[in-house]
């Protein structure tokens, strides 16, 4: 399959999936979690990485303060919840 090809019958998968709510791996749903939900949960190891390597280059640039860390530790959990919340199971045979 030639990428031309390839990129037209993805572009076409992902309307058809957007178009059929029943095939939808992202639903619309309402975000109900709180702060203190999401403080509990813990964020892997190479989320927690990334989050220092952030802040360190935003301070490094005059962009972030200290508080920076707990700020974007506190964000990335609320939007692994959101995620997990709005997404369907998936049914395929593969």
């Amino acid at each position: 399959i030639s990428g031309s090809t390839l990129l037209e019958l993805l572009e076409k998968f992902v309307l058809h999936l957007s178009e059929n709510l029943s095939e939808c791996y992202f639903p619309s749903v309402e975000y109900t979690a709180t702060d203190a939900n999401v403080k509990n949960e813990s964020l892997s190891s190479v989320q927690q990485l990334g989050i220092k390597m952030t802040v360190r280059y935003g301070k490094f640039l005059n962009l972030l303060k200290d508080s920076a860390e707990n700020d974007l530790t506190l964000v990335l959990k609320h939007c692994e919840r959101f995620l997990k919340q709005q997404q369907a199971p998936v049914k395929s045979s593969l």
